[in-house]
């Protein structure tokens, strides 16, 4: 990480340093879930809650989750976080080989997913004028996971609570 902080960000992207996942392209298929999940919601009998489940919107979705859910490996980590110290060219140099080793080793043992590493260094590099401190970063990650976690339960409990309820009469 080194070496890394100490270029412009656009050397990073130049050496091929991105987030372990297109956060964005997540985003939206998250956004598209939710409206596969509202029509599940709506279903007026279990034959069209299968037909929805069963959908490629669906199971596309599914597919992403579990993308989403692989727990970033050190490298991934290290080149994520690269990514957010090199956005902030005017941070002070003689602080950041501790910073981002520092950095690296709280967020690693967090264990993060890949959505969650991507999307916190997304959010933090679009919304923070200055480099975010450690406390900021974790936090962002937490966020993320969070986040994932509520996205990643509602796409496997919802069908099946709205089966339950069709079938006991609840609807």
């Amino acid at each position: 990480m080194n070496a890394i902080v100490k270029h412009e960000p656009r050397t990073a992207v130049r050496a091929g340093l991105k987030p372990p996942c297109d956060v964005d392209h997540i985003e939206d298929t998250f956004s598209r879930l939710r409206l596969v999940l509202s029509k599940i919601r709506m279903a007026p009998s279990v034959a069209e809650v299968r037909e929805l489940v069963a959908s490629d919107g669906f199971q596309d979705a599914k597919r992403e989750i579990a993308i989403a859910l692989t727990q970033a490996t050190e490298p991934q980590i290290r080149a994520t976080l690269a990514t957010l110290v090199g956005a902030y060219p005017n941070a002070s140099k003689s602080d950041l080989t501790a910073f981002g080793a520092l950095l690296v080793m709280d967020v690693r043992a967090m264990r993060p997913t890949v959505f969650a590493i991507s999307r916190a260094v997304t959010n933090l590099r679009r919304t923070s004028k200055f480099l975010p401190s450690i406390a900021e970063v974790i936090e962002a990650v937490k966020d993320a996971q969070d986040y994932l976690a509520n996205i990643e339960g509602m796409a496997s409990e919802c069908p099946q609570l709205v089966i339950e309820n069709l079938e006991r009469g609840l609807r």
